[in-house]
């Protein structure tokens, strides 16, 4: 893959994983879905559309290390070794997972920028119940 289509890629993944986290559904990752199940799923998608929208307010990119990662690791790893869809964005670089080396810092940045305004979950406000 060149450069143009790594970035085309990379941003169609990211619009299905985040319309995959906010509705449930994604053509794009039904295979995908079917192969490790829905809540792995969401869950991985959650965390990579997470770390990207944070990596928007950084001058840098960093990796994803494998210890905010707890259980859900290896669903990555049998994700990024299985589905091709998420290996071309995204690779195991030891205990931490990066985005493909095919991307510049620019496309990098640009990415991050646009997740951070698509990615938007939903706050959760827990109550205590009156005693």
């Amino acid at each position: 893959m060149n450069e143009s289509s790594d970035h085309a890629h990379a941003e169609r993944l990211i619009h299905a994983m985040a319309e995959y986290v906010g509705t449930g559904q994604a053509a794009l990752l039904q295979s995908v879905e079917a192969d490790i199940g829905a809540m792995p799923l969401r869950t991985v998608c959650i965390n990579l559309l997470s770390w990207l929208s944070s990596r928007s307010r950084m001058p840098t990119m960093v990796s994803n290390s494998k210890r905010f990662w707890g259980t859900g690791w290896s669903t990555l790893s049998v994700l990024l070794s299985n589905s091709s869809l998420f290996a071309q964005v995204f690779e195991l670089e030891g205990d931490s997972v990066v985005l493909t080396p095919g991307l510049t810092p620019e496309q990098v940045r640009r990415l991050c920028e646009r997740v951070a305004e698509i990615h938007r979950p939903r706050m959760f406000i827990t109550r205590r119940r009156p005693v």
